[in-house]
């Protein structure tokens, strides 16, 4: 269940967009191999800000901000030793904690379409509280890994540039 609202003002080339949610979420997770199960009923709020600025008619710069949680992805919540090959074993801890992840981001585009040609860059930092890591125990015939939600904290910068040109249609 989810509830939100957003705000869009323009002060001419100036543009802010915020929103706000507040989002109402059940877990459930059940191993009907051990007979166990785990439940979490969670309520929290996610929210994200962008400020953009049109420098001219086809090239603009943006800084956003976003506050995301996000649950466990499906690769981690199989319990069971998982058997990849001869060499490598798999054993995971499942867990149904939220990920909480900011990210800010600092954008700039062109978009000449009638030059048909885009052309782009920016700069993206993201942080998130927790994170399955894995423990290695490596043995003479075996490689166990073994993914745990961990509370430690990782941090990611992305540069990036992109550039497009549209082939018109053949005739």
């Amino acid at each position: 269940i989810s509830q939100g609202g957003s705000l869009h003002v323009d002060w001419g080339k100036l543009k802010l967009q915020a929103s706000c949610s507040l989002t109402g979420l059940h877990q459930e997770w059940v191993n009907q191999n051990a007979l166990s199960n785990q439940s979490e009923n969670t309520v929290f709020p996610e929210s994200s800000i962008r400020l953009k600025y049109i420098l001219t008619k086809i090239s603009g710069i943006s800084l956003q901000y976003s506050n995301t949680r996000t649950n466990t992805n499906d690769q981690y919540l199989f319990p069971e030793l998982i058997i990849q090959n001869f060499r490598n074993v798999t054993l995971n801890h499942p867990s149904l904690s939220l990920i909480n992840t900011h990210n800010i981001t600092l954008h700039y585009s062109r978009s000449d379409l009638f030059n048909q040609f885009d052309q782009g860059g920016g700069v993206r930092f993201q942080t998130n509280n927790r994170d399955y890591l894995p423990t290695y125990n490596v043995t003479d015939t075996l490689l166990y890994t073994t993914f745990s939600m961990v509370n430690a904290g990782n941090q990611m910068l992305d540069i990036y540039a992109f550039v497009t040109k549209y082939i018109p249609r053949i005739r």
